[in-house]
Formats: structure tokens, sequence, C-alpha cells
């Protein structure tokens, strides 16, 4: 089955940064860590379906992390401090995944090479204010 398939058996969904954790860096860099934003998924199970889909199509990209948002670097001891200054900085902040990007790196940045929907129409997520002029429409249909 085609990934755009797939996808689109795939309902959209949120996701909230709010939560700093750390992860380990490579053994080349030991002592020292990554600082990461981990997210608040609103459906893991379609998440975990966009994992599985992008698997089965890309067997060889298998992230050796979970998904998170890497902030910072540093020695160890210094983590604790600096997540703590972390969160009274940071503002939570929450969007909709209703596509997955194919990025490409080039010599200075990523670019974006192509996009997939996730779900169909009807079980995409409203864009903000849609959900309301939908029942509006729908309210007037039925008069």
């Amino acid at each position: 089955v085609a990934l755009e398939v797939k996808m689109a058996r795939i309902p959209s969904f949120t996701i909230t940064l709010d939560t700093f954790a750390t992860v380990g860096t490579s053994k080349k860099k030991e002592g020292r860590r990554f600082i990461c934003l981990v997210p608040n998924v609103s459906n893991s199970e379609a998440l975990g379906a966009v994992k599985s889909a992008l698997k089965s199509v890309f067997p060889e990209c298998t992230p050796r992390v979970e998904v998170h948002l890497t902030v910072g670097q540093a020695k160890g001891e210094e983590c604790p401090k600096l997540i703590e200054q972390f969160e009274k900085q940071w503002n939570r902040l929450t969007w909709t995944v209703d596509n997955v990007a194919f990025l490409e790196k080039t010599k200075s940045r990523f670019e974006v090479r192509g996009k997939i929907a996730l779900g169909s129409p009807e079980t995409r997520a409203p864009e903000a204010g849609e959900s309301e002029q939908k029942t509006k429409n729908e309210g007037k249909r039925k008069k």
C-alpha cells in the first residue's frame, strides 16, 4: 500500500511541548547530555501509526531515540539547573500535526522536499475558526 494511502488512514493530532528532559549523547561526548523538549501527544496511537507507516517504506531510517526536540547540550551535572531555568522562561507550544514533511539536509540547512497529508478531509483537525464556520453552515442547511 502506498504511503499516501497509509497516511490518509491516520487522523491528525496535536503535540504540546512543555516538558524538559535529558537524553544521553554518543560515546564520543561522554558525560554530556542533550536537553530536550519531550512532546505530549494528544493521540499516541496516531503518532505510532505515522512511525509504522514511515518505517514500512523507509526501514533503514528507524530512529534510535524517542521523538523529542533538542534545545541544548551540557555536562550531565549542569542539566538540572539549566532545565530549571528553561522551565521558568518557556511558554507552552501546541500545534496540530496534519502532514508529514520530508526533509533533505543541504550544506547549511534542511529543505522540505515533499509533504503527505494525514487523514482524509473528514478526519483532519479543523483549522482555527473553521469548526465554528462549519457548524454555522450546517445549521443554515438544516433550516
